[in-house]
């Protein structure tokens, strides 16, 4: 469903600064893509169907060896034992009859699909590892390609949230930035890890408890919670470190 939203109060975050719908030169590639799928369909439906041709023989001056009518209770006969398989026809001729049918291997069907696959990859300029990896590397590339894709919007937002919060709620005194990580499900753990050794070094404190899910307030009430009034500061000491 689609909704039309005013100009004077919609907003747009374009990918692009000239406003161009993300990979919008893949559209006849995908179509041809898509073409391509239904011609593999309509092939392998044509495979798996079979014509039995019953040759109704006459003899060698050309005299009939059955009749028409008895012809007839054949072919009858025959549509009905087959007439269970929805991929099987019945033909009776007395003629001699030749089908010829184009087949493709499957191999070379599959070859075709995967060329007008690649196709449509090679029209965006990237690997198809990034979008449908194989392997454990190549997925690990695409989840980043995937968050640095998605971290051009979140920096929109980022920039678009920070000058509605300062418009609505900040002086000469206080000024406000809204920021988003880039954090996913997929490397949470990854990005805890690296900001626990940059406050080893002195920086940010709050970076690794918001990717855990701590509130800012959250946060300081557990210290609180902990230090003030159950003292685990004095019963749970960490291991000493250079740091510590």
């Amino acid at each position: 469903m689609w909704v039309k939203i005013p100009t004077d109060i919609g907003f747009c975050f374009p990918f692009s600064d000239d406003g161009r719908p993300l990979f919008l030169d893949l559209i006849p590639a995908v179509m041809d893509y898509d073409e391509a799928v239904d011609i593999n369909r309509e092939r392998d439906l044509e495979e798996i169907r079979k014509i039995i041709v019953q040759k109704i023989p006459h003899l060698a001056d050309g005299t009939l060896l059955f009749e028409p009518n008895e012809a007839l209770e054949m072919h009858t006969g025959a549509v009905g034992m087959m007439q269970g398989n929805k991929n099987i026809s019945v033909l009776t001729t007395y003629a001699d009859v030749d089908a010829v049918v184009s087949k493709t291997s499957s191999e070379a069907s599959t070859n075709a699909l995967e060329k007008s696959l690649q196709n449509v990859y090679s029209r965006a300029s990237v690997s198809g590892q990034l979008f449908a990896p194989t392997g454990s590397q190549a997925l690990n590339t695409s989840i980043t390609n995937d968050m640095a894709l998605m971290m051009i919007l979140a920096n929109k937002y980022s920039h678009f949230m920070t000058y509605i919060v300062n418009f609505l709620f900040a002086n000469t005194n206080i000024s406000f930035k809204y920021s988003i990580l880039p954090v996913s499900w997929y490397n949470v753990t990854q990005y805890i890890t690296d900001t626990l050794k940059l406050a080893q070094s002195g920086y940010s404190f709050l970076l690794p408890a918001i990717a855990a899910g701590l509130s800012q307030k959250d946060l300081v009430n557990i210290k609180h919670l902990e230090n003030d009034v159950l003292g685990l500061d004095k019963i749970l000491i960490p291991l000493s470190s250079s740091y510590t």
